[in-house]
């Protein structure tokens, strides 16, 4: 296979040499399309769907069941809060200064901003702290239409799946607060978290246990707010027994959480549970860390 996209990627880069056509960049400057042949267009859309399979074997068959869209929050800030226009077209824009027109903490159009980098392939970062454009954001910037495509997916149709979720279970009520009332629905979706943890490695909560020093915390609190059944903290405790952590989820799942334990936790394990909804006020005051995942 590996040698077949490679037979399909020359076939690609023979054409655009012969044609004087840019090659696919990133790129602020970039090509926004390839304007190739229908031969060499068949030779694209071919490598495309070899790649896609290639890309399946790698991550194996549990990966595959899980459904492509994800992670549309930092799209839906750029979107809503005009970013990609206020980037200049030419040279950079700092961290700091885009936070300042755009009224979001500094710390937080960080995060976005890195995020799209990676995995929208939106901005460029040349400079530690500053932003450029990429060929998608410049491309954002530039077309109301296509400011008008992100836009509408997230301005009407993300605010739809709330409503859809309603009228789905026939109910009036958040989908938090409905599960709520649905043991079984509740025990599914904490169970579900585990399950996206499992089998995206970018979601294991071995980056998390292993990506910060925690040790630094001593005995300090860390609140796992919306921790389901406490499987990051358990990941936590076994490597930081000295931190004391609380987990935080509606009443049924931190009640059957903490009636049976999944597996045998040593005696001076310091998890506690707490049930608690976190569209309410945080009732644990002063903690060092609130995890939010």
């Amino acid at each position: 296979m590996v040698a077949r996209i490679d037979q399909l990627a020359a076939t690609i880069t023979s054409y655009l040499d012969q044609n004087n056509l840019p090659h696919p960049s990133f790129d602020a400057n970039g090509p926004i399309t390839l304007n190739l042949s229908s031969q060499a267009e068949c030779a694209r859309s071919t490598a495309i769907n070899a790649l896609q399979e290639l890309l399946d074997l790698l991550q194996g068959p549990i990966a595959c069941m899980l459904p492509k869209v994800y992670n549309g929050t930092s799209l839906q800030v750029i979107s809503r809060h005009d970013i990609a226009r206020k980037v200049p077209m030419e040279g950079t824009i700092s961290f700091a200064e885009l936070a300042g027109a755009t009224g979001l903490r500094a710390s937080d159009v960080n995060r976005i901003m890195r995020f799209a980098m990676s995995y929208h392939r939106l901005f460029t970062e040349p400079q530690e702290g500053f932003v450029a454009h990429s060929a998608g954001s410049k491309k954002l910037a530039t077309d109301d239409v296509v400011r008008a495509g992100v836009g509408q997916s997230f301005d009407e149709f993300y605010g739809s799946f709330a409503r859809g979720f309603a009228l789905a279970h026939e109910t009036d009520m958040s989908m938090f607060d409905y599960l709520g009332t649905q043991p079984s629905k509740a025990e599914q979706f904490s169970k579900a978290m585990r399950f996206y943890s499992a089998v995206v490695p970018g979601y294991a909560e071995s980056h998390l246990v292993e990506g910060y020093d925690w040790a630094s915390l001593g005995t300090g609190t860390v609140v796992d707010v919306g921790g389901a059944d406490g499987y990051v903290s358990r990941a936590l405790s076994k490597a930081h027994p000295r931190l004391n952590l609380v987990v935080e989820d509606l009443p049924d799942v931190v009640e059957a959480a903490a009636g049976k334990q999944q597996q045998p936790m040593p005696t001076d394990c310091r998890i506690r549970y707490k049930a608690y909804n976190f569209f309410s006020p945080q009732p644990v005051a002063s903690a060092d860390v609130y995890l939010f995942r």
